[in-house]
């Protein structure tokens, strides 16, 4: 059973609560609200895509003996990309030649917006701290708004002649029903050598007496 709508507006703040409302007046869609995303610090950080998979690919090198993901010329299918793409600009320094975001909350042209050229900006300057000069800031832009593609639909609805090299999500697959399908059709869209890392979020997500209240 869901929280009552005044039980979650009291853990909201009163900007936030401004924002829900300004993004339910601003049209049919349910994208996150570009003023919402950009005064957060968690979308805004550009060192979150590195610090994330780092760790875990740390991790797992550690227990499985993981080898990394190879970027290079793949395709890439990423669930639950959040409001600004996920790993796509990561993807698409290192080499990925079509990154999938399959994201309903993700304004589809969100690569493209003027608002988070500097946003991009830190990525780009960050990743090329960690990986060395692989390309210069303007042929990077230009690859996120020609390589990235944002999907606002489910993953079952993805048509099965598209596949892909590499599949990741991150604290996403917990939120997804129905989950039984929704693998399924990720299987028939793996190519034969896909490589997979899925990352699932047991802990609290959500303020309150009903932690797991909607999940």
């Amino acid at each position: 059973m869901a929280r009552p709508l005044i039980a979650r507006l009291y853990d909201m703040s009163p900007r936030q609560i401004v924002q829900r409302v300004a993004a339910r007046l601003s049209g049919p869609h349910n994208y996150a609200p570009l003023r919402e995303v950009l005064a957060s610090p968690k979308h805004t950080r550009s060192q979150r895509l590195y610090d994330f998979l780092s760790r875990y690919e740390a991790i797992l090198a550690r227990a499985i003996n993981w080898t990394s993901i190879d970027f290079e010329d793949r395709e890439v299918l990423e669930i639950g990309a959040g409001p600004v793409a996920g790993w796509a600009p990561l993807g698409v320094f290192l080499g990925s030649k079509r990154y999938v975001c399959v994201e309903p909350y993700c304004d589809p042209n969100i690569v493209a917006r003027p608002e988070l050229r500097t946003y991009f900006r830190h990525i780009h300057n960050d990743l090329s701290a960690l990986y060395g000069p692989r390309l210069d800031e303007e042929t990077f832009l230009k690859r996120l708004k020609s390589r990235v593609e944002i999907i606002p639909e489910r993953v079952v609805d993805l048509p099965k002649s598209a596949t892909f090299d590499v599949q990741v999500s991150n604290s996403c697959l917990e939120h997804v029903t129905p989950l039984d399908e929704t693998a399924r059709h990720l299987y028939k869209l793996a190519k034969p050598d896909c490589s997979f890392l899925h990352l699932i979020d047991f802990g609290n997500h959500q303020p309150g007496k009903s932690p797991f209240d909607g999940l």
